[in-house]
């Protein structure tokens, strides 16, 4: 399914650039995440951090962007994840819905087929998320490469190395995101 979803079907140069994923995509998946995690009355965790991939030797022209792998202890039921994606998802492109799953969970995955690209949450009795770019043209230098892609909603969610923790009962060491397991 992922490889379906990832690369958009226009030519590479057609594609929306990195740069407008980076401010339109990023911003809307964790307001997305974050009401989530309103509406379930729970502390939204990170997996992993997001990362930026550059393709290219000296000076990189194509990007993919993974975007940050959140988990939120507690699940809503399917239509409502979706009605709250749609308001998200559908304004900024991602707007072909597929909805695999079976008797434990559901994965919604609001893509483009164009751009391609996705954002997909796992839907049970947790939820559990990410957001992949797809390969995409752009002009950022190579130190965007070289240091996690941190977006402002991303920066104080603690890991799940956290939540693991306070469930057996123990006090949490750290809750840095930087400390993720990236």
């Amino acid at each position: 399914m992922d490889r379906a979803f990832g690369d958009g079907a226009l030519p590479l140069g057609k594609r929306q650039p990195i740069e407008e994923y980076i401010d339109t995509v990023v911003p809307a998946y964790g307001a997305f995440m974050n009401e989530l995690a309103n509406e379930v009355g729970e502390q939204l965790y990170v997996y992993e951090n997001s990362i930026l991939y550059c393709i290219g030797a000296d000076r990189p022209e194509r990007f993919d962007l993974y975007t940050a792998n959140t988990f939120l202890p507690k699940g809503l039921p399917v239509e409502r994840v979706r009605e709250i994606g749609d308001k998200y998802f559908f304004p900024i492109g991602l707007d072909h819905v597929t909805t695999p799953g079976d008797e434990k969970s559901t994965d919604i995955f609001w893509h483009d087929p164009e751009n391609g690209g996705w954002v997909v949450i796992s839907v049970g009795q947790r939820m559990a998320a990410d957001a992949v770019s797809g390969i995409r043209p752009g002009s950022l230098s190579r130190e965007y490469c070289a240091n996690p892609l941190l977006p402002d909603w991303e920066k104080p969610l603690p890991s799940i190395d956290v939540y693991n923790t306070l469930q057996s009962g123990q006090e949490p060491q750290s809750s840095s995101p930087a400390q993720s397991g990236n």
